[in-house]
């Protein structure tokens, strides 16, 4: 009982959707200078741009311009905040399939912090940015599904999103499928299989995994660790496999 609880408080704790600044969720962005200059990752020749010269570009069309140019309204840098004028370029940039823009809109309307929160527009956004390749939006569609924001709670859609998102190396989807296997949240409980994701957790640099893994470890004989174990070096292998295709 006390191993259960613990799984539990635990996996309440790290079902937080991921985000991190608006302007750099994952891939990064350019980096201002405060000078009223910014470095240009727009063309890719690394020169310091103008605000001016950066709008331009944007309203040329081009996706890269437009997601900065959008940070810089959401955010208020070098120009007034305004956060329907960011939206506006975010969009323009998601629309050619910038990454960054999608998830940022993403996180932009699920926090609801300077937009009213709209769980609708931010799956929406989350789902663009995971059929881009986004392990952290598939993991925010996973915490979606899980706790029953603007969808019904589906635990096996919460596990399946998950799942893809580890697989892809994101170390807190790895925790959380360890979690849900443990409890049998999604799938039918499966110790073995708990071991191997908390695991891979640890391995991926989660530190909370080996606050957990001691109750599940004692569940199981030396055959089955010794089978986990295997499973642990696939999965490593298809994560290391996924990340240099």
């Amino acid at each position: 009982m006390r191993s259960t609880l613990t799984l539990s408080l635990v996996l309440s704790l790290f079902l937080a959707a991921c985000s991190g600044s608006v302007t750099d969720p994952q891939t990064g962005s350019g980096t201002n200078t405060g000078t009223g200059a910014t470095i240009d990752t727009a063309t890719g020749t690394g020169q310091v741009m103008t605000k001016e010269m950066l709008m331009a570009l944007a309203d040329a069309g081009n996706a890269d311009a437009q997601f900065e140019v959008g940070s810089m309204y959401m955010e208020g840098i070098e120009v007034p905040k305004d956060m329907a004028k960011g939206v506006q370029w975010l969009e323009k940039a998601a629309a050619q399939g910038d990454l960054r823009s999608q998830f940022n809109l993403g996180i932009s309307y699920y926090d609801g912090l300077d937009l009213p929160q709209d769980y609708a527009k931010a799956r929406q956004w989350f789902d663009k940015a995971a059929k881009n390749g986004s392990d952290r939006a598939e993991y925010n569609l996973g915490v979606m599904f899980y706790r029953g924001e603007g969808v019904t709670i589906d635990m096996k859609r919460a596990m399946n999103y998950f799942k893809s998102s580890a697989e892809k190396g994101f170390a807190d989807a790895a925790f959380n499928l360890g979690v849900m296997y443990a409890k049998g949240e999604g799938a039918a409980l499966n110790n073995m299989e708990a071991y191997s994701w908390f695991t891979v957790a640890g391995i991926l640099g989660d530190t909370k995994a080996q606050e957990v893994i001691g109750p599940v470890t004692a569940k199981l004989s030396a055959e089955e660790k010794e089978a986990a174990t295997k499973r642990v070096q696939e999965i490593i292998k298809g994560i290391q496999e996924e990340v240099e295709g």
